[in-house]
């Protein structure tokens, strides 16, 4: 098992997409309310980015317990 930490911006992508992609399985384990809109829409992209990776890679994202939200604003497509 191998831990990968998304701390290397851009540069990070290809690494952190490919090991997801040699995975059985994705386990995200987005930290308190880090999942949220009340930092900010960057930060929410952050913690963002590794979920949209593993969907990407068709790798199944299991999301680990934590706290979502709250969120301030409604996304939409």
């Amino acid at each position: 098992m191998e831990i990968v930490r998304f701390k290397t911006g851009i540069k990070g992508f290809k690494r952190i997409k490919k090991e997801i992609s040699n995975c059985d399985f994705f386990i995200d384990l987005t930290y308190g309310d880090s999942f949220s809109d009340i930092y900010g829409f960057k930060n929410l992209l952050i913690y963002l980015i590794p979920k949209m990776l593993a969907l990407s890679t068709k790798t199944t994202c299991v999301l680990g317990p934590q706290t979502y939200g709250p969120f301030l604003n409604a996304y939409q497509n």
